[in-house]
Parts: C-alpha cells; structure tokens; sequence
C-alpha cells in the first residue's frame, strides 16, 4: 500500500472513529476541551499591558462545588474503560501530515485561501470580498475607496449570513460595514488590527425619528443611546441584539470578540433578558461583548473578531487572547500537526527543536503537552528546556493527558529508583478511549529517566497545579520509593509528593497529607503541614520541626485530625470561606465577582489565606500573576489592578444583580 493509500486508509478510520463517539451522545470534538482563557482583557489591537499566560475562565469560576465527599482510598489515575475502537497514537497522527523539517521551512506558503499571523502583525492570502451593495449589507461610502473590504472566506461568509438573518427576523436596512483587510493583509491606516483578515468593523443599526434607516456612517451614541453628534439617531437595541445573537450563534464560525461600549453593551444584555433568551446564549454574549480597556471606547461600531480557523492555525494562524469554553479547538488538523511537530523535538540540531516548540506555541489544544514535557525533563540544551517550560506555564492546566502522561513516567520501575516499592511502580498503563477523543494522549518519553527527572516531574505537577494528578500524589504520599538524586544520596518519594501537593488544592490529598506529618523526616511533616494549610485555608495549626518535642507533635497533629474530622464533609468553597472569616473578610461567594474587593485587602497576608486570595484572584479576573512572587509583591500588583478595574469590577457586579 502507497503513502497516500495509507493516510487515506488511517483518515477513514479517524472519522469512523469520530462518528461513532457522536452517536453515543457526545457533540462536540473532544470530551475534555480546553477550558476558556483570560477574559475579558485586551485585544491585541487596543494596547495590552499584560500577556495572559494562563487560560482561566473567570466565569465558569461562579459556580459553587459540590458538597466534599468522604475521601476514598488512593488509587492510580484509571481512565474510563470504552467500547469505542482504538484511537491513532501520536505517531500515525504524524504520518498524515508533511515531514517536521518541512512544515519548518521559512516561508512556507499555504495553498488555501487562509490567515496567517496575528490581526496586528499578518498576511491574507486568497481573500473573499465583501460586495460594496448586497441585499442585505453595504459598505460604508467613506469606506469603499479604501479597498478594504476583503477577509477570510469565513469572516465573510459569516457578515453576509448574520445580517440576512437579522433582515428575515425584523425587515429593515440593511447593516452597514466599515473595514475589514486589504486584499493581502497587513498594515492599514485607520487601525492597529485588521492585519489578517479576521477583523471587521460593524456600524451599529440606527434609528432616525424612532424609524430604521441605513447607518450614514459610523455613529457615537452615549450612555442614553442617543446620537452624541446629531439629534434624531438612536442606537436600536432590538436589531443590534438580533445582530449580536446572528454573529454568536453561527454554527461554523467561532466569534471570539464583539468590542463594545459598556453602556451599550448593558443595554443589549438587558435586552436580551427581557426577551427571555435562553441563559447559555446571554452568558456567551456577555463574554465576547465588551469594551476593550485602555482604547477607545467602541461607541461608534461593532468590532467584530473570529477565532483562526483550525485550517489556518495549523499554517501559521496565530491565535491570541481568550479561548472560550464553547470553543473546540480540537480539531483533527491541529492534532495531526501538534504529532507532526513533535517530532521534530527530538531532532538532533538545538535550532530545529526551538523551532518545533515555536510553531506548536501557536497551537491551542496542547495535544504535545507529554512530548513538551519530555523536552523540559531531558534536553540538553538551557534554552530549549526554557523554550519547554515557558509553553508549559502558559497553558498551565489545559493540557491533554499529561497528568495520565506524568503518572506513567513517574510509575515506571527502574531507572532512578534506588529502593523500589511494587505497590507504587507499575508498567506503562493504556489510554483507553473515551466518548470524544479524537487520539491517545503522547507519552512523556522515559528512555533518559533518571532520578533528578522524576523530581523535575513532581515538581512540574506542583508548577501547573494538575488538579488531575491527585490521585497519584495522594498513592505517592504512601510510596516506600527512595529516588536516586546521584552521588550515592536519595530522598524518599513521599517528601516529593508532599511538595507538589503544595500547590494542588484537592480535597484528596488530605488524608494521607495528615498521616505524613507523623513521619520521622522533618522536611517532609514541614511540606504536608503547609500543604494542609493551603488546602484548607487554615492558618493555625503549630509547628512540626525537629525542635518540637514528640508530645508538642502529637499535639499539633491532634488538632488537625479534629478539625478535618469536624469539616471533612464541607466542600472546599466552604472552607475556603471559613479561612478568610478568619482572616478578617467575609465573604458569601468566594468565587465571583463581588469578592474580588475583600480578596484584594488580604490577599498580602503572608499565610494560607494569601495565597489562596491570590489564586482565586486570577481565577475570578483572568488576570496573569507570577506564581512564586512575595506576599508583598502579590498585594502591589493586586491593588494596582483593582485601582485600574475599578469600573471593570462594578460593571460585572450590576450584572450579577440582573
């Protein structure tokens, strides 16, 4: 069988593959998608003062846990048995695709019409036109000598279909448009955007003596709707709602941005209330409208954003800001390209492997997540395995069966290990496929295992706070391993899951975190205790040290044991909340938007209730912090925000009361 007969042949059966996970219920591409970014921060054409680096949902964040539950007995991670046929592994994947070294070649150019680059910095490359007068839309008279009226065939496509819509639904003018790109991309005067052909701008539906009228041009309206230039024009909410709701909810493009004003944003979301729009819909408006900070306030128009299409990401399409949770970047195309790319991370040349990790940092869906890790624990070169690290701590959480990956390698027997426990080792473990997936997970290569990688890889849990890895940790917290760290010296496995739990804050660990400050090394009863205080948001608690007595210890962890025995079915929002009490803030919901003002006075504290304001801090706003910086630190850097968001905090506080 030929090359091509073959990745025909593997196409075929993904696709069966893929079909068969939809018909046992499961709609969308992947049954664990990333969850979404940062939100609502900046565009890159309104002036950014912060890369985001993690992709946190402040609003998924709202929802309380469920009550915890009795903690059950450690286990391995154990992926859900399935009936479903086996996936393609990373290396059939590859195949599927062009050679790494080509797909590294500079100046590579697509062959379909497509984006590349980012909306500041990009190129198009066979784009669509926008026609000047269509049925139901026209571009602006000031506009049309610009020549920029070209975009992606689906930027396009998606302008012409949400306004025939929102004509069928209300009649009307047409909807008016100002810029999208030039022909080929690039640079334009009237905007820092609109590079690669994903922008456009929409002017807003008007009325003029309370009738519809086609907009003259882009037109500023104030707080009350009201034309702030000429008397008679108001900004019309039901049309304008019916555009946003067209643009939305438009199955085969994905909208990552509606800049808007927040007056008019406001209107329209009350609008949308009143209607009764269904809940899921006006929590998706409420995320991609919104005013950008720093820049203009986007009063006159619409600043429509789409998402890179998985066709382009792959060529070079560079996907910045949030990725909301609807949003399936697990795409068949990105993953093939992610395995692709992957090898090229073991090629023999530093430059090429930099290269590698390059291309796939432009790459959401983080399927090489294992292999990244793989080049952060053995590559010989500094820079790459900084190149690996960085890619790591920006996708933090959202990455695809590394934490299946980690256990594997950390499990494996062997190499690194100077005292061995056969309760904790075990051989490599399979995926098995679940409803979604599109492939098995890569592994993280153990070939070069040795015992100061199998600590980088404990320490590289705690560096990503993989939720996912506690029931490893919490097995670990049991294991009798001693690791090899070279030079005839070990340290008990324990000591290194005791670490790592640190900084995991799951319920699952406490149990065997409270048995571990029994034990007879001192370092490892300092990290458990310090653990169980971030945990369990609890500053008291005594000390563990070697000048401790026995009976002082035996105190001390009495008083732990009687507090977990009196919370332990209290879920961890609850002791969250209790912990703050404690610390002087009052809090009912600890996880919106309303605690972001107390979090932010105690959030300098240097104890369990600092660090804990911190990290819901960024899950609340979005916002990147560093994760090892000073309780000093923390508290400037938060102030600051709040005295810059001010606004940004209220606004999301009158949604909540709406």
């Amino acid at each position: 069988m030929g090359l091509r007969a073959r990745k025909r042949s593997l196409l075929h059966g993904m696709i069966a593959t893929v079909c068969l996970a939809a018909a046992v219920g499961v709609g969308s591409a992947s049954a664990d998608p990333p969850p979404a970014s940062t939100p609502p921060g900046l565009a890159d054409d309104d002036a950014p003062k912060v890369r985001v680096l993690r992709r946190d949902s402040p609003l998924d964040a709202d929802a309380a846990e469920a009550p915890a539950q009795p903690t059950p007995p450690s286990r391995a991670i154990e992926p859900p048995t399935s009936t479903l046929p086996p996936l393609p592994t990373a290396e059939e994947l590859a195949r599927l695709d062009a050679p790494y070294k080509e797909l590294l070649r500079k100046f590579r150019t697509p062959n379909d019409p497509g984006s590349l680059g980012t909306t500041v910095r990009g190129r198009l490359f066979g784009a669509a036109e926008l026609p000047h007068d269509g049925a139901h839309v026209a571009v602006l008279p000031g506009c049309r000598e610009r020549e920029t009226s070209f975009g992606t065939p689906d930027l396009v496509h998606l302008i012409e279909d949400a306004s025939a819509k929102v004509h069928r639904r209300m009649g009307g003018p047409r909807m008016m448009v100002g810029n999208l790109s030039k022909r080929d991309g690039g640079h334009i005067s009237w905007s820092r955007s609109h590079n690669s052909g994903l922008d456009a701008d929409l002017a807003f539906f008007v009325t003029h003596d309370g009738e519809p009228v086609e907009a003259p041009r882009l037109m500023e309206f104030g707080r009350h709707l009201n034309d702030l230039e000429e008397a008679g024009y108001t900004f019309d909410v039901p049309r304008n709602w019916q555009l946003v709701r067209s643009l939305i909810d438009q199955p085969d493009v994905e909208v990552q941005w509606l800049f808007v004003s927040r007056p008019l944003r406001r209107a329209l979301l009350r609008h949308a209330r009143e209607l009764g729009e269904p809940t899921a819909l006006i929590d998706k408006a409420s995320r991609i409208l919104w005013q950008p900070m720093d820049a203009k306030p986007h009063n006159d128009h619409f600043h429509l954003r789409i998402f890179c299409p998985p066709r382009d990401r792959v060529e070079g399409c560079s996907q910045t800001g949030p990725v909301w949770p609807w949003v399936n970047m697990w795409k068949l195309p990105t993953l093939t390209r992610a395995a692709a790319l992957a090898e090229g991370l073991n090629d023999r040349q530093r430059e090429t492997r930099l290269a590698a990790l390059s291309k796939l940092e432009d790459l959401p869906g983080t399927y090489a997540s294992p292999a990244i890790a793989g080049a952060w624990l053995h590559d010989p070169s500094t820079d790459v395995r900084q190149k690996a690290l960085e890619l790591l701590l920006q996708w933090g959480e959202d990455t695809f069966g590394l934490a299946f990956a980690l256990e594997n390698y950390i499990r494996a027997p062997g190499a690194g290990i100077l005292t061995e426990d056969p309760s904790f080792s075990s051989h490599p473990r399979p995926w098995n496929a679940r409803p979604g997936d599109l492939a098995v997970p890569m592994p993280v290569p153990v070939e070069a295992r040795d015992g100061r990688t199998v600590r980088m890889a404990y320490r590289l849990i705690g560096m990503l706070r993989l939720d996912q890895a506690a029931s490893l940790l919490a097995h670990a917290l049991r294991s009798g391993r001693v690791i090899d760290l070279g030079g005839g010296s070990g340290m008990a496995e324990r000591r290194m899951a005791a670490n790592a739990s640190r900084d995991v804050m799951s319920l699952e660990l406490v149990d065997p975190l409270l048995n571990a400050l029994e034990d007879v090394d001192p370092q490892l009863r300092k990290d458990a205790l310090s653990a169980l205080r971030r945990i369990l948001n609890r500053a008291d608690g005594g000390d563990l040290d070697e000048r401790v007595s026995p009976a002082q210890r035996a105190e001390v962890v009495a008083r732990w044991r009687a507090f977990w025995a009196e919370h332990r079915h209290e879920s961890r929002d609850e002791l969250l909340r209790l912990g703050f009490k404690h610390a002087g803030a009052d809090i009912a919901d600890v996880r919106g938007w309303a605690a972001v003002e107390p979090l932010v006075r105690i959030v300098g504290r240097k104890d369990a209730a600092g660090y804990n304001a911190d990290r819901l801090l960024r899950a609340i706003t979005g916002q990147w912090m560093p994760m090892d910086a000073t309780s000093t630190d923390r508290e400037a850097r938060w102030t600051e925000y709040f005295a810059a968001h001010r606004s940004e905090v209220r606004d999301r506080l009158e949604e909540d009361a709406d």
